[in-house]
């Protein structure tokens, strides 16, 4: 497949998984009440948090090691859902725990009931994400484009759903009820495009000190936000939060552009380093470009936003706090930076220095978010998160630059 067809079929698929999350939180922005509003903005961070376990210690090590090892070969996504299920049974537990912890800021049936589906959608997410990502190792682009297809229209009907029935019963359920529908089915379709791929049988996942690493470096980042919303909702109220929320789902066009970016470059990143891992200047062109292009993207969207503020107002139902906005937009930038440079880190070896990055960052934003709560309201958040995000990005930036000019990675190598 020619590179232009693989970028836009890569930007494609991330994009279309992007928006079914998008577009689930349009439906809860527009019809939760507030209480419920709060209580999906808690236990959607709780699910991005549990989801870090199947993902982080299966998955992702998974499409390192096949990725490292061999070009164009699949990992085994069936064995690796299978490894994956003691920790999948977590994801759940931790979705329907945070669910039960917020009985008391609305009613029990709303609390259970949206945690069990933020559970069961917690599951199933990060399987997708495998499949597809396995699609993508063996140049399956468009195949893992149609997935996130199948997940993006299955949402955008559930949209049309609670769009067309507003105030029916039970529709708090909608957002991850939908979700969870929609990963199945492209689960589904995904294990069938992914039929008669070859496999790689052989490729050695990290160690699990490696593996538990690369888990903590994003819990500490996810782990934080969840305790950022939690005190957020503790000191300032649900109402905060759920103004909070509503401006997350405005900003995050803005992950869904460097998911895109991710998806489709990461691969060929990780292939430079293996091919000349003392080449200084291979990964740092690719994070350039990457890095310049959600900062321009950012931009732009925060220019849209302000151009056509009463239509977002309309689709929101509530008006647009576009300072509020751009604020949460700035965040996922400099998160995104962040996050991709910390990849890097982490597949040249130096999994210890990502690891300490992301806790700094975490504390810095925890820290941050409590002694901002009360003189700066809903905009402590954004401003703790992105001064933790420039510090890990800083640190992770200098350690990148040094480990490139190093004529080969640290001691302690990332795939065994």
């Amino acid at each position: 497949m020619r590179s232009s067809r693989k970028l836009a079929a890569g930007l494609a698929d991330a994009s279309l998984a992007a928006l079914g999350t998008f577009l689930a939180g349009i439906v809860a922005v527009r019809e939760l009440d507030t209480r419920a509003l709060a209580v999906y903005a808690v236990l959607f961070s709780a699910t991005v948090l549990g989801m870090l376990l199947p993902r982080q210690l299966h998955y992702v090590p998974a499409q390192l090691g096949a990725n490292l090892e061999a070009d164009l070969r699949s990992p085994l996504v069936g064995r690796d859902a299978r490894r994956a299920r003691i920790v999948s049974a977590g994801t759940f537990l931790i979705a329907v725990a945070s669910g039960l912890s917020l009985v008391g800021s609305a009613p029990v049936a709303v609390c259970l009931g949206m945690g069990l589906m933020a559970g069961l959608y917690a599951v199933v997410s990060p399987l997708q994400d495998h499949i597809r990502a396995a699609l993508h190792l063996v140049d399956r682009h468009v195949s893992a484009a149609m997935c996130s297809v199948v997940l993006a229209a299955t949402v955008g009907l559930g949209t049309v759903f609670g769009l067309t029935h507003h105030g029916a019963p039970g529709l708090e359920l909608l957002p991850f009820g939908a979700l969870f529908a929609g990963n199945v089915l492209s689960i589904a379709v995904g294990v069938l495009l992914l039929r008669g791929a070859p496999r790689h049988h052989d490729y050695v996942q990290q160690p699990l000190p490696d593996r538990t690493r690369l888990l903590f470096s994003e819990v500490a980042v996810q782990g934080a936000w969840f305790a950022c919303n939690y005190a957020i909702l503790l000191v300032l109220g649900g109402a905060v939060l759920a103004h909070l929320e509503a401006a997350r789902v405005v900003a995050s066009p803005i992950t869904i552009l460097t998911a895109a970016l991710v998806t489709f470059m990461g691969p060929a990143v990780l292939r430079k380093l293996r091919a000349t891992p003392d080449n200084p200047h291979g990964p740092r062109r690719d994070v350039l470009l990457v890095s310049g292009m959600v900062a321009v993207g950012g931009a732009l969207y925060i220019g849209v936003l302000a151009l056509f503020g009463p239509v977002v107002s309309a689709i929101l139902n509530k008006p647009l706090d576009l300072a509020l906005a751009s604020a949460r937009i700035g965040e996922y930038v400099i998160e995104g930076v962040s996050t991709v440079v910390t990849l890097v880190v982490f597949a040249m070896g130096r999994t210890r220095l990502a690891l300490g990055n992301s806790v700094v960052a975490g504390g810095v934003g925890f820290v941050g978010t409590l002694a901002l709560a009360v003189p700066l309201g809903p905009f402590a958040l954004p401003a703790a998160q992105t001064l933790g995000m420039a510090a890990r990005l800083v640190s992770s930036a200098t350690g990148m630059e040094r480990g490139t000019k190093a004529s080969a990675p640290e001691p302690e190598p990332a795939v065994a």
